[in-house]
């Protein structure tokens, strides 16, 4: 999941086959990902943390996503230093 995310940031990525070590060759440059949000809030997390300092606007598409008020709370933290979600990143939910 975290590499097929990264990887369409175009990011490389490589793992055992899915599993530890993980490699990671950037940089993050942002862009389009949609990825899937009823497994674990942390990924969407870290996402949204790395790409507002990302190269360019980025936007997420997150499906099924369950963890809605600890994305909030990612947000809120985010506002608090002066990144705004309508700034550099878009997250649309279904």
């Amino acid at each position: 999941m975290i590499e097929e995310a990264l990887r369409q940031f175009r990011v490389g990525c490589g793992s055992n086959n899915g599993f530890l070590p993980l490699t990671i060759k950037g940089p993050l440059k942002g862009g389009e990902c949609e990825i899937d949000g009823s497994i674990s809030s942390q990924l969407l997390t870290g996402l949204l943390m790395a790409l507002p300092v990302a190269g360019k606007n980025s936007t997420i598409r997150v499906n099924d996503l369950k963890s809605r008020p600890y994305i909030d709370m990612t947000l809120q933290v985010l506002d608090k230093f002066g990144i705004k979600g309508d700034q550099r990143l878009i997250i649309q939910c279904s």
